[in-house]
């Protein structure tokens, strides 16, 4: 079981106590516009992922931590295997690469998906009563439902 979120401070006392995060970078070639075609993943010396940065064919990026996944992001949920079982697959191209790398990349991506959720025009959400709990919170009715206290009826 992967252990829990690592916060600033426990990654750097465990990079000082000799625990320390692999780095590398994965080229994916395939022509899926909606998949990756780069991963960058921080690895504990268990070979869990600790955070991960996607890069698609478009530019976007997608990020994801223990605790936040932005985009179509996420974790593996199993142990990352080692570069070499990585390069026997065909179509992924892996290198190791540093601390500095991944962190460039990572606030790169925080940025940019930053920028994106900032400018981007969120969908009316609903306020009816009739719809609770996550539907009410998420649900786009564009003013269809024709409840007074609709959003887009205000």
């Amino acid at each position: 079981m992967p252990p829990f979120c690592f916060s600033d401070d426990e990654r750097n006392a465990a990079l000082w106590m000799g625990t320390a995060m692999d780095y590398i970078k994965v080229s994916w070639k395939q022509d899926n516009p909606d998949m990756p075609i780069l991963l960058y993943s921080e690895i504990d010396n268990e070979r869990w992922e600790v955070r991960k940065v996607e890069v698609f064919p478009d530019g976007a990026f997608g990020y994801a931590d223990r605790s936040t996944a932005r985009g179509t992001t996420f974790l593996g949920l199993v142990p990352i295997p080692t570069l070499s079982e990585i390069a026997a697959i065909p179509e992924f191209e892996p290198v190791a690469i540093t601390k500095e790398e991944f962190e460039a990349m990572w606030l790169k991506a925080a940025r940019q998906v930053s920028r994106r959720d900032k400018s981007a025009n969120p969908l009316p959400i609903c306020r009816s009563p009739s719809l609770r709990g996550a539907k009410r919170r998420s649900n786009p009715c564009f003013g269809k439902c024709g409840a007074m206290d609709c959003f887009r009826l205000r």
